[in-house]
C-alpha cells in the first residue's frame, strides 16, 4: 500500500514538473518565432478566472479613471484609433489551444465603436458611482479585446469622466499609467533613476530568500472581521465606491515631514493614514478591528526612470504583468496614538524595502502560471487572496498634463475586491494633489461606509498624524 501510494505521488510530481518544463519551453520557442504567447503571470491570472475551462468571469479588472475638461466621444476615439491600439494587445483575444502554450491572437472582428461606450447625459455624482459601481460587478466578455473605454460627456462643471476598464492580465496599474502616456500632452521628463540595489543589498537578501516564499505560500489568512468576508461572494457580486480629492496638497505634505524631527517619508505618512482611517471607520461602526490587518499591495518592478514613459510599441512584450511584484503587509490599526502608528507604519514598510518579496511574488506567479490549469488556479486562490485589503499608492505626474484635446483635472484607480479580499483602497498624487479612492463589496461596506472612509475617515487620520508631526 505505501509504495502505491509513492509511486502515485511520484507520478503526480513529475506529471507537474514535466508540464512546467514542457511549458516553459513552449513560451521561450513562441517568443523565438516571433509570436505572441501570455506572459505566465498573466496567464496565472486568466486561469484564476477560468478562462481555460470555457466558464470565464472576467470581473478582475483595473479601472482607470480621469476626471477631465469637456470632451466627447469623437476625441477618445481618435486617441484608441492612432496611439492605443496600435499595441497588439489592445486588438487581441486570448487563445487557448489544447496542447500549446496560450497566446494572443488579433480578433478579426475587431471594432473599435464596440469597445468605447459614451455617455451623453448629464450624470451626478452619485450617479457616477453607481454606474461604476455596476462596472466592478460586471465581467468583460471574453470573445473581444479585454478592454472596455467608459467615457462620460458631462457630469457637471464642464467636466467630462473616462473610466477605461483593462483586465489585469494585460497589464497593472504602472502598464495602464505608461499606456496612457502614449497619448498625453505636457508629460514631465522621466524620472531619474536612483540606481539599482547595490552588491551588499542584494547579496543581504539572498537569505531572505526562503523566508518571503514561505509567507507568501503559507502564510495564515486574516480572520474574519468589519472588512474581511467569512465567505466570500460570486464574482460578479455586488460592490460599491467613492473617491476624494485630499484638501492637503504634495508639496504642503513635503515641507511638513522635512521640518520634522523624525524623519519620515511620504509613503509611510499615507500608509500609516490608511490604516489609522480603517480602525477610525471600524470604531464608528462599532466593529473594531481586533488583529492588524494584512494588506496585498502590488508593485511594480520597473525602474523608477520609466515612470512618466510611454510603452515602446515596438517592444509589447514590456506590456503586461510581466513586472507584476506584491508584498503583504501588516497595515497599522492601533489608534492610540498618531505618533506610535506612524512608527509602526514605517518600520513595516522599511522592512518591506530590505525585503525580496516583491521578486519572489513575481517569479512565484510566474513559475505558478507555468504548472497545468487545474493547480495553477488553485494555488493561485490559496495563496493571493489571503489579505483583508488591497492596497496601493501611486505616484504620477507632479503637474498638469492633456488627453483627448482636454486637460486632466483628477486621476483615481478602482479595482474589484477579489475572493474574502473585501476592499480596494487606492491613493495617487498628481498634480500636486492627493487622491484616495474605495471600493469594497457591499456586504463589507455599505456605500455610507464606502463614502465616510473617503470624505471623513481618511481625511482625519491625515490630519492626526501630520498634526503630530507639526506638534513635534
Amino acid at each position: 500500500m505505501l509504495l502505491t501510494l509513492l509511486w502515485v505521488f511520484g507520478a503526480l510530481v513529475a506529471w507537474v514538473v514535466g508540464t512546467a518544463v514542457v511549458n516553459a519551453v513552449l513560451y521561450v520557442a513562441m517568443l523565438c518565432l516571433g509570436m505572441r504567447p501570455i506572459e505566465p503571470v498573466a496567464k496565472m491570472l486568466l486561469a484564476g478566472e477560468g478562462l481555460s475551462s470555457g466558464t470565464p468571469c472576467l470581473i478582475n479588472n483595473v479601472h482607470g479613471c480621469l476626471f477631465l475638461s469637456k470632451t466627447n466621444r469623437a476625441n477618445v476615439e481618435a486617441v484608441f484609433r492612432d496611439v492605443y491600439t496600435k499595441h497588439p494587445e489592445m486588438v487581441a483575444v486570448p487563445v487557448f489551444p489544447r496542447f500549446l502554450w496560450p497566446y494572443w491572437a488579433r480578433d478579426k472582428h475587431f471594432v473599435l465603436e464596440d469597445q468605447v461606450i459614451s455617455y451623453e447625459e448629464h450624470y451626478s455624482h452619485e450617479q457616477l458611482r453607481a454606474r461604476l459601481s455596476e462596472l466592478l460587478s460586471t465581467p468583460l466578455p471574453a470573445n473581444r479585446p479585454l478592454w472596455e473605454a467608459h467615457i462620460f460627456e458631462d457630469i457637471g462643471n464642464n467636466q467630462s469622466f473616462f473610466c477605461f476598464r483593462l483586465n489585469h492580465c494585460l497589464g497593472d496599474g504602472y502598464a495602464l499609467l505608461r499606456m496612457m502616456y502614449g497619448a498625453c500632452t505636457d508629460l514631465p521628463p522621466p524620472t531619474k533613476s536612483k540606481g539599482g540595489r547595490t552588491q551588499s543589498q542584494v547579496f543581504g537578501m539572498l537569505p531572505k530568500l526562503p523566508g518571503a516564499a514561505v509567507k507568501l505560500l503559507f502564510m495564515q489568512p486574516d480572520q474574519p472581521s468589519a472588512l474581511r468576508a467569512a465567505n466570500p461572494g460570486p464574482p460578479t457580486r455586488s460592490r460599491g465606491c467613492d473617491w476624494a480629492m485630499v484638501d492637503c496638497k504634495v508639496d504642503e505634505l513635503k515641507q511638513i515631514i522635512r521640518d520634522a524631527p523624525a524623519k519620515f517619508t511620504v509613503n509611510e505618512v499615507l500608509s500609516a493614514a490608511t490604516g489609522r482611517a480603517l480602525a477610525l471607520s471600524c470604531e464608528a461602526r462599532g466593529k473594531p478591528l481586533k488583529t492588524r490587518p494584512h494588506a496585498a499591495v502590488w508593485a511594480s518592478l520597473c525602474p523608477m526612470s520609466e515612470m512618466y514613459t510611454p510603452i515602446s510599441k515596438k517592444k509589447p512584450m514590456r506590456f503586461g504583468c510581466d513586472k507584476l511584484g506584491a508584498v503583504m503587509m501588516k497595515m497599522s490599526t492601533n489608534t492610540a496614538t498618531p505618533m506610535a502608528q506612524l512608527e509602526e507604519s514605517q518600520r513595516e514598510l522599511r522592512q518591506l524595502l530590505s525585503s525580496p518579496e516583491p521578486v519572489v511574488a513575481n517569479k512565484l506567479m510566474a513559475v505558478i502560471g507555468l504548472l497545468p490549469y487545474p493547480l495553477s488556479e488553485m494555488l493561485w486562490h490559496i495563496s493571493a487572496y489571503k489579505g483583508t485589503l488591497s492596497f496601493s499608492n501611486i505616484q504620477g505626474p507632479a503637474t498638469q498634463i492633456g488627453w483627448a484635446k482636454a486637460r486632466i483635472d483628477g486621476v483615481v484607480f478602482l479595482v474589484p475586491s477579489q475572493q474574502n479580499i473585501g476592499m480596494f483602497f487606492h491613493t495617487i498624487s498628481y498634480n500636486n494633489r492627493i487622491s484616495v479612492a474605495v471600493d469594497a463589496d457591499s456586504a463589507t461596506l455599505n456605500d455610507q461606509d464606502i463614502t465616510d472612509l473617503c470624505h471623513k475617515w481618511f481625511p482625519q487620520a491625515l490630519k492626526d498624524i501630520l498634526g503630530t508631526l507639526q506638534s513635534n
